[in-house]
């Protein structure tokens, strides 16, 4: 899933996506990737199931894909799950 927060920091509003997913199955997981709108920019450990993307755009003013995929051991990725945010 992903949903937008915002933190008010009296001079300026921070707006942050929140993305969460379900754990893979996969006995040799060594982490998962995550995609801004096709583009990868981070990885996360095989025990993290949530990720904060800060200084983002207010929800309405753009659209914002996320995609999450499982990296194996031996370098194997699933298929993307992906979410949006309008």
């Amino acid at each position: 899933s992903a949903t937008q927060s915002s933190t008010n920091f009296g001079i300026f509003t921070e707006y942050y996506n929140t993305i969460t997913w379900v754990a893979s199955s996969d006995p040799n997981l060594i982490q998962y990737n995550i995609y801004r709108n096709g583009v990868f920019f981070a990885s996360t450990p095989p025990d993290t199931l949530t990720f904060v993307d800060h200084n983002q755009l207010q929800s309405g003013t753009g659209t914002v894909v996320y995609g999450v995929s499982a990296l194996d051991a031996d370098f194997r990725q699933s298929a993307m799950s992906t979410f949006t945010l309008p």
